[in-house]
């Protein structure tokens, strides 16, 4: 792709967000608000998954808005189909109360909030993709004048998790960098070869869950 056709799909995406932003996001602060979570918070964890783009399904099958997971809307009592979960009030409730869960799991520390959303509530280690999705999140937090507290911190050496991949966020990494310049911030993992394996892994877990609900 040549400097303009990436200058217009840059262009093209900013104004898919804008319009997904002001469609959506009364919904998520109003989610957010029932479930006792700072709206900030999801409003950054839907720029980070999605960029408001409810039609976006990640590489091992989240879905919607808020790139929730077949098996964690299961989880939460969901059982209809992946299109009703695409659904941005259905996605916007199941994401937000997950996320709500993580929040009141983390005591409201930011990282630890993002990092079990994106990879599980049992998780308590950190891999480097959960510090980058962090950063994100901060940067997005700092954009909307929240306080952005508590440390960011370093990766768990050698642990790669196995979460869902972040999405597809619009805001400034480079911003959210310089609020944590103290962390060690470059990834030292293969995630090419991650990504292959995830890929692998989830097919056998949604095979798996397949056979369990029949």
């Amino acid at each position: 792709m040549d400097k303009a056709s990436e200058g217009l799909a840059a262009v093209g995406l900013q104004l898919h967000y804008r319009q997904g932003r002001s469609l959506y996001r009364d919904l998520v602060k109003k989610a957010a608000e029932q479930a006792g979570l700072p709206p900030e918070i999801a409003d950054a964890v839907v720029r980070t998954e999605s960029a408001y783009n409810p039609n976006v399904t990640g590489a091992v099958g989240e879905i919607g808005l808020m790139q929730v997971r077949p098996s964690t809307a299961r989880m939460l009592g969901f059982s209809g189909s992946l299109e009703e979960l695409r659904e941005p009030h259905t996605n916007i409730a199941l994401g937000v109360a997950y996320l709500a869960g993580a929040w009141r799991l983390a005591n409201g520390d930011i990282c630890t909030t993002v990092m079990k959303y994106r990879a599980g509530h049992g998780e308590t280690r950190f891999s480097e993709r959960s510090i980058d999705y962090c950063l994100r999140v901060r940067s997005y937090l700092a954009e909307a004048n929240y306080p952005v507290t508590g440390d960011v911190p370093s990766p768990t050496t050698g642990f790669v998790d196995i979460g869902p991949r972040w999405g597809f966020g619009t805001g400034s990494v480079a911003a959210a960098r310089r609020l944590a310049s103290h962390t060690k911030l470059r990834s030292h993992v293969a995630w090419g070869a991650y990504d292959r394996e995830m890929k692998a892994f989830d097919a056998r877990a949604r095979a798996a869950t397949s056979i369990i609900m029949r």
